[in-house]
């Protein structure tokens, strides 16, 4: 997927920089189970930010609830997989690039 299909993808599903971020540190910590409180907490967000975010995810197909109110990441395909490491680099080389893409539609 190219950079710029990237970006476009990001703007579709993720829908707002909070999503974004939820989404990076979930991948990050692909191994651990969150609950509404803690990613509250360590985004210093709103549970209302990080319900919207977590809802856009799970659509997306990146984050899995289970047990009931515990969130982790878990892309539904492989394909899913490759995309979230392509969205890492994107956001880590270019972060401008990506929010403008998500608040500059």
């Amino acid at each position: 997927m190219s950079e710029e299909q990237t970006l476009v993808f990001i703007r579709t599903n993720f829908g707002s920089v909070y999503a974004l971020e939820l989404f990076l540190m979930v991948r990050r910590f692909r191994d651990r189970s969150w609950d509404i409180s803690e990613l509250v907490r360590e985004l210093r967000s709103s549970a209302t930010a990080v319900n919207d975010g977590l809802d856009k995810l799970i659509r997306a197909g990146f984050v899995l609830e289970n047990p009931p109110g515990h969130y982790r990441f878990a892309p539904a395909s492989p394909e899913l997989e490759r995309l979230a490491a392509e969205i890492d680099v994107v956001y880590t080389n270019k972060p401008i690039s990506v929010v403008k893409a998500i608040v500059c539609p």
